[in-house]
């Protein structure tokens, strides 16, 4: 074993870059997610269809619940993240506008599930936007703002938010092997961690700005191309409170799994 000299500044010296680089917060969010005993994978490789090439995401998380009912049958629910993690010193502002559109309609519809051997799936969807209705604010995030960023340099929100999401939907597009008797749901989230500050930013009725800080957010973000023309819901979290987010995976992947075993035992 190669030991470390007193004098030597080196590890000091590179623990600092790590830091400056970001490795750090990856690090960090990594951690915060095995402790949650998810299954964790730093730099997870996909295919992008758009740039037709191989690129990376920070990170990603699985959980899942397995039970056996009668029948032969067994009950699987899945939670699978995606996600970038970003260090910031400049603050990061979210957009806030209200919509038209009913937040349960959103959720109904732009979440990304897929589901094998399961009668009335379409069930497990309104239960789960119920879900996520009821845990999280009535608002969309319509984009980001990064503070005091030159307006001629691509946002990084724009880059991460584009890498989760269409890494979630080649994960969604995977072939997968059937298996008799298995009835499965799999949630697919798009997450971006900030290490930094973050705020929304909404306007009064006397259209003055309004700005407050916040540790959380879901945004409404459209991806256009060749492929596919659709909407994701991705979250944005703070570093610091990413343990109370990862605690709702938690909480979320017991609703799914409940109401999975609810539907397996009434149809089989």
């Amino acid at each position: 074993m190669l030991l470390i000299q007193p004098s030597d500044k080196l590890p000091t010296k590179l623990a600092e870059d790590l830091k400056k680089s970001g490795f750090g917060s990856e690090l960090a969010a990594l951690q915060t997610f095995h402790r949650a005993a998810f299954r964790t994978v730093a730099g997870n490789a996909y295919f992008d269809n758009i740039l037709k090439c191989q690129r990376e995401v920070d990170l990603s998380a699985e959980k899942e619940l397995i039970s056996s009912v009668s029948g032969g049958w067994a009950c699987e629910a899945v939670v699978s993240v995606v996600g970038e993690v970003k260090k910031s010193e400049k603050p990061w502002v979210v957009l806030k506008s209200g919509t038209h559109e009913n937040p349960y309609n959103i959720y109904l519809r732009d979440t990304l599930i897929w589901s094998q051997n399961i009668r009335a799936e379409h069930t497990i969807q309104e239960e789960l936007a119920k879900d996520f209705l009821a845990s999280r604010e009535h608002w969309f995030g319509h984009g980001v703002h990064e503070g005091f960023k030159k307006p001629d340099v691509l946002g990084r929100w724009f880059k991460a938010a584009s890498s989760v999401c269409r890494a979630a939907w080649s994960a969604m597009a995977a072939p997968r092997q059937p298996q008799e008797k298995l009835a499965t749901v799999i949630v697919m989230q798009p997450l971006v961690v900030l290490d930094g500050r973050l705020f929304c930013a909404t306007s009064g009725e006397d259209f003055q700005l309004e700005l407050s800080e916040i540790t959380r957010a879901t945004l409404l973000y459209q991806e256009t191309n060749l492929s596919f023309n659709r909407r994701f819901l991705v979250d944005l979290v703070v570093l610091k409170s990413l343990p109370s987010y990862v605690d709702e995976l938690d909480s979320r992947l017991q609703v799914v799994h409940g109401h999975l075993m609810r539907k397996v035992a009434e149809y089989c």
